[in-house]
């Protein structure tokens, strides 16, 4: 509960909150099962990483390979921790392609279509930090965006193709890249107000029943 608390505030970046839950969930770590102390260890880590930590993320995932590496049953939470981009947004190149090359044959195999898509933006970010453009182009034209993928993932593709038309001067299509970002920041920051709104509705109604029954109490002790 406390670490499921903890990722809803991620996703509305209230991370004084999420650490708070977190930090409740972290007490019981060692009585944790594997699979339990997997999620725990790969959520803190991506709520860094959306903090732009990602040193601190780093860490969490390495931990998390370092856990799952032992289970032979948890080839997809290892594979899965071995994705992150970190390494990109620190400019570590050969740190990132290390990572691509270990994970992108597991998720081919099984046909994870998400995972794809995010190893598709890794790859593309990977050649503009080694200034391929031509691979980068390579891997925009066979590129295919699957339905349903997280507005945080097309988010981050965005980023990239808008720095790839930057770098090759196509300022019309960066611009373009940039709009849509701004669209989808516009949107995403209009459903965490909502729900920010809601969260502090909730606990307002919660304090204001818990007074009114504590009055009601004392009523009943006075009379």
């Amino acid at each position: 509960i406390y670490y499921g608390l903890a990722q809803v505030y991620v996703t509305m970046r209230d991370f004084e909150q999420c650490d708070y839950y977190y930090n409740l969930a972290g007490e019981s770590y060692d009585s944790m099962l594997p699979y339990e102390k997997y999620i725990y260890l790969n959520n803190r880590g991506t709520s860094y990483y959306y903090r732009e930590d990602y040193q601190t993320a780093i860490k969490y995932f390495q931990k998390v390979i370092d856990l799952v590496e032992g289970y032979a049953d948890m080839s997809f939470e290892l594979n899965l921790g071995r994705l992150s981009d970190c390494f990109l947004q620190r400019n570590e190149a050969d740190s990132a392609a290390k990572y691509l090359d270990l994970c992108e044959p597991f998720f081919k195999e099984i046909g994870s279509t998400t995972a794809l898509y995010y190893i598709d933006t890794q790859k593309i970010e990977l050649a503009l930090l080694q200034k391929d453009f031509q691979e980068a182009r390579r891997l925009l034209s066979e590129s295919v965006v699957p339905p349903g993928i997280d507005p945080d993932m097309v988010h981050i593709r965005n980023k990239y193709l808008q720095q790839f038309y930057e770098e090759t001067g196509n300022y019309k299509r960066a611009y373009h890249y940039l709009q849509r970002n701004n669209q989808l920041d516009d949107s995403i920051r209009n459903e965490r107000v909502r729900m920010r709104t809601a969260d502090l509705t909730l606990r307002y109604q919660q304090d204001s029943t818990l007074i009114a029954h504590r009055v009601l109490l004392q009523e009943q002790k006075n009379k």
